[in-house]
């Protein structure tokens, strides 16, 4: 049995969400390593967060890890690759934050929304409704 909640269930890109990873990704090339901190020499213009939940991939094996945050170029991932140099050729896709506005606005893609952004914030049986007046 699931859960309802007012954000999507579903993970991104896959055959629930029906996102397609290749309108959300953009091939760049690692600058700087340092641990977990990652700079890239572009993200295609896009503004601070938009890789945020995403994540980058090492062209040349599929290696990925997840992005915590972007800031203009700088990424943090949440953990550090084995090996990763300079000049690597990387992918990075899009991330979701499962609200209903990001799926309309970024990923235009509301027909597949999995979650129930109308739910109510109480619940009627802990807060019993009141009926009347003040």
């Amino acid at each position: 049995s699931g859960t309802i909640q007012k954000l999507c269930q579903h993970f991104l890109y896959d055959d629930r969400c029906r996102v397609a990873a290749a309108s959300f990704d953009f091939g760049t090339t690692v600058s700087t390593v340092s641990d977990r901190t990652i700079v890239v020499a572009s993200v295609d213009g896009h503004i601070d967060g938009y890789y945020r939940a995403g994540k980058i991939v090492r062209d040349s094996d599929g290696e990925s890890r997840a992005i915590i945050s972007q800031l203009g170029t700088t990424l943090l991932i949440a953990s550090p690759f084995r090996t990763l140099a300079g000049t690597n050729p990387v992918t990075l896709y899009a991330g979701c934050d499962h609200t209903h506005a990001t799926c309309l606005a970024k990923f235009a893609n509301l027909a597949n929304f999995g979650g129930f952004p109308t739910m109510p914030t109480s619940n009627p049986f802990v807060t019993p409704i009141q009926l009347g007046g003040s």
